[in-house]
């Protein structure tokens, strides 16, 4: 017998309602079919009016246990018949609802994040759960388009948006290739002194691969060992164009020495210099309008008008002045006028 796909569920469900968005049916159904005759564990971080639990148990008939978290308290009413399905009310990231959930299972073969869509909930959950899942797992984080609007602390280049975190992922997984000093969590850093959560470099290790797909990103979690590029294979006898490469078969990757390269320091992430650089700009912009207040506030003045044909004709003896020095000509005649220039200048003032 077939296994019915997310969209038969779907389109049969009469119980609670469950509200996803139509391009995520498929992806599920992409990402999860091998999980489908597996005891699984599950947790599912918002579940909202709790009819996607009911599709989940249908659609992992042998899992071992589908876990459901959500802040609303509302949520305390929901109830199910399926002893599987378990239900935690609280915040998913306050260490006291953590502990609920790790007292139901203490880790997870997939977790859905589809909770407040805040970039810091997302990042916290994130580095509170990842730890969590299990070897050969997968991490989902959906409506990822929230991360581009202000209201859930996003923006297209918002540096410290949910997106931008799941973006820096992709480099952990190269962490072998960045030839200079550090960690993995030394490169999330203003993101988890942003939203005050911690992410140990021994679990971002195991991450595998990170996907996008519209408004979700997977990322799937392997042994630290899988993570890394491995040995180099060569195959085959005949290297007429390049013969060198036959001894390099066994070998492992020598990574540059790129401590002396700036697009590569630690201590100088992209996203803090950013932030410090927009002030540092809006600062400099305040300062700029000031002076051309006080220059208006000049140009405005009674005695800057009435010294305007004095500044004319100081502007015409520096040019005869600079005629006469080429010429060989006496200085005098000049020195008498700006001293005459002065003097006026000084009456004008007085008055």
């Amino acid at each position: 017998m077939t296994a019915p796909t997310m969209r038969q569920l779907y389109a049969e469900h009469k119980d609670k309602v469950s509200d996803k968005w139509s391009s995520y049916l498929d992806t599920y159904d992409e990402l999860f079919s091998p999980y489908c005759d597996r005891q699984i564990r599950f947790l599912e971080i918002g579940v909202q009016n709790g009819g996607s639990l009911e599709i989940w148990s249908k659609y992992f008939p042998k899992a071992a246990l589908l876990v459901g978290c959500d802040a609303d308290k509302a949520c305390r009413t929901l109830q199910y018949a399926d002893p599987r399905i378990q239900l935690v009310i609280g915040d998913a990231n306050a260490r006291a609802v953590q502990d609920e959930i790790l007292r139901l299972s203490t880790d997870f073969d997939i977790i859905i994040d589809d909770g407040s869509h805040r970039s810091a909930d997302i990042v916290s959950s994130f580095c509170r759960y990842f730890p969590r899942l299990r070897t050969d797992g997968l991490y989902v984080a959906g409506d990822l388009h929230c991360s581009y609007w202000a209201h859930f602390q996003g923006g297209l280049f918002a540096p410290l948006s949910s997106i931008s975190f799941f973006k820096r992922l992709a480099d952990l997984i190269n962490f072998e290739h960045w030839g200079v000093p550090g960690t993995r969590t030394d490169l999330l850093r203003s993101f988890t002194d942003a939203y005050g959560c911690a992410a140990l470099a021994e679990d971002l290790a195991g991450i595998y691969s990170v996907e996008f797909r519209n408004s979700i990103c997977v990322v799937r979690k392997r042994t630290a060992d899988e993570t890394r590029l491995g040995s180099r294979v060569v195959a085959g006898l005949a290297a007429e164009i390049y013969p060198q490469c036959v001894a390099l078969g066994g070998t492992t990757i020598s990574g540059a020495d790129e401590a002396t390269n700036g697009w590569s320091d630690l201590g100088h992430l992209p996203e803090v210099e950013l932030v410090e650089l927009r002030k540092s700009c809006s600062a400099l912009t305040q300062e700029l309008q000031r002076a051309r207040l006080e220059l208006n506030s000049v140009y405005s003045s009674r005695s800057w008008r009435l010294t305007s044909p004095l500044r004319s004709l100081a502007s015409s003896l520096r040019r005869r002045t600079g005629a006469s020095d080429m010429a060989g000509a006496a200085t005098s005649t000049p020195t008498r006028a700006y001293s005459r220039i002065r003097s006026v200048i000084s009456r004008a003032i007085q008055r």
